[in-house]
């Protein structure tokens, strides 16, 4: 993510260092694709 985001937004770090383990995979999957990381992290 910081080579593709950089620099991560503090509440953008906060919300996934809190996501479990089911949340962080459909991110992931959804953040190869995103334009911006506001726009994926945002539901």
């Amino acid at each position: 993510m910081k080579r593709r985001f950089a620099p991560i937004p503090e509440w953008a770090r906060e919300k996934i260092e809190q996501a479990d383990l089911e949340r962080l995979e459909r991110l992931s999957e959804r953040l190869l694709d995103a334009g911006s990381i506001g726009k994926r992290l945002a539901d």
